[in-house]
């Protein structure tokens, strides 16, 4: 009787392990929901759409996929991390490494599948996926690649106007708020590499349109990036941010 107690217990914990890992866990379904918008710092390969650019790993020639800087899997980052907690899942990364705020990063003005405001409009459009919490991470890019910076500006948008970081940064948060109106809408900022400018005009905009943002502090980086420690580092501001 005994080894078929043991038994028992050992097929339910097993399965409950499957559930678990698998995102079909009975409690799932009270999971919140986490949503990313980023470029290279929450962009991992197998993790974001088909034909984005991920920062962390890519496919070699031969098939391989090799893992750049120390972070060797997707579970070192820090939004995998929060997923691990049981807490949250992940609906959506929508993350495209080397990208920009506004509509003239790469693809010109026409077609310009990574800006931030064309990979919305796709995938956070308030249909294609829901979320409860929707990460805004960026400006690094709009910072090395030397891009205008522009004014801040809640109305009147134009296709000029949204090739600037911060127009193209206000319409993205009006964007979000109109098509999530109950969701929680965080703003990342990386201020180590953002240009001082960049910032003020991020953080008016998300007082602005009464947003919460969050300063990433003392992030351990390889090559401008946080590797394994600071995604470790990352995971545990959001964390507490979430929770207080």
């Amino acid at each position: 009787m005994r080894k078929q107690t043991r038994k028992a217990l050992r097929l339910w914990l097993l399965t409950g392990l499957f559930l678990l890992l698998f995102g079909l866990h009975p409690f799932a379904g009270s999971r919140k929901r986490i949503a990313i918008l980023g470029d290279s710092y929450p962009s991992c390969f197998g993790t974001i759409p088909k034909g984005y650019a991920p920062s962390y790993a890519y496919k070699k020639k031969n098939g391989k996929i090799k893992w750049n800087r120390d972070v060797k899997s997707a579970g070192q980052m820090w939004w995998y991390k929060l997923v691990k907690t049981g807490q949250y899942r992940l609906a959506i990364n929508c993350s495209y490494s080397g990208s920009c705020f506004g509509y003239t990063c790469k693809g010109g003005l026409k077609k310009n599948p990574s800006s931030y405001i064309s990979r919305m409009k796709e995938y956070l459009n308030g249909k294609k996926f829901k979320a409860d919490i929707i990460f805004v991470e960026g400006g690094t890019n709009d910072t090395w690649k030397k891009r205008p910076t522009g004014k801040l500006q809640y109305g009147k948008w134009t296709r000029k106007s949204l090739s600037k970081a911060l127009p193209a940064f206000c319409y993205i948060l009006r964007y979000l708020k109109k098509k999530y109106p109950k969701a929680r809408i965080v703003v990342l900022i990386n201020d180590k590499y953002i240009r001082d400018d960049l910032v003020r005009g991020m953080i008016k905009a998300c007082g602005h349109y009464r947003l919460k943002y969050l300063l990433l502090g003392n992030i351990s980086m390889q090559s401008r990036h946080p590797d394994k420690k600071g995604q470790a580092q990352i995971y545990r501001q959001v964390l507490s941010f979430l929770e207080n």
